[in-house]
């Protein structure tokens, strides 16, 4: 429920020009979230396995606060007068959402769905994996998420954005699939963990 407003939020504030880095920059805030979270849940579960859920929570909370205090609202009085006064469309959601299946973007629809159930699948089974095979401690599975967190919101942040431009937005898409499926079996070829297996 959190996504589509933001995307929507980034796509009301920034022009065509720039709206391929603020989508980068939303990303990299996502992906932070999504993947440090999990890595201070096994610092902080030292101390209680109830300590993440707090954290979790307040965290929560102080975003709500945040997005209160310090967002704007995007629209216009005027833009926000004009969506009041349409009328509403009487179709039912599962009507919308077949339509929704017809149209131009429905692959990219599928992608992102397809994305985000892979990854967050990813994050879940990854700690039971290092575990059964490297026997990581929840330290070591704490530090590997944090690593990555902290490498893939770097690349969002300078990167990206500046490779869509050299590129185009088909080509980054299409090479990036590529490069992460093969990286994801690279995953099944080493027997220890440590230099040597690298």
């Amino acid at each position: 429920m959190i996504v589509p407003p933001a995307i929507a939020y980034v796509a009301d504030i920034t022009t065509i020009e720039e709206r391929a880095k603020g989508n980068s920059l939303l990303s990299a805030a996502m992906s932070f979230g999504f993947v440090i979270g999990p890595g201070f849940g096994g610092i902080l579960a030292e101390y209680g396995t109830r300590v993440p859920l707090y954290a979790a929570t307040g965290a929560a909370i102080a975003g709500v606060v945040f997005s209160i205090v310090c967002f704007p609202e995007s629209l216009s009085k005027e833009q926000m007068k004009a969506a009041r006064t349409k009328t509403p469309q009487k179709e039912s959601f599962l009507k919308q959402y077949a339509k929704s299946l017809k149209s131009k973007y429905a692959m990219l629809f599928v992608l992102v769905l397809v994305m985000t159930f892979g990854l967050t699948n990813f994050e879940s089974i990854l700690g039971l994996y290092v575990t059964n095979r490297f026997q990581f401690s929840p330290q070591n599975i704490a530090m590997i998420l944090t690593t990555g967190a902290v490498i893939g919101v770097g690349m969002q942040v300078l990167i990206v954005a500046k490779v869509i431009k050299m590129f185009g937005e088909k080509k980054v898409i299409k090479g990036s699939l590529l490069f992460t499926s093969s990286l994801m079996l690279y995953f099944y070829l080493p027997k220890t963990f440590g230099v040597s297996s690298l």
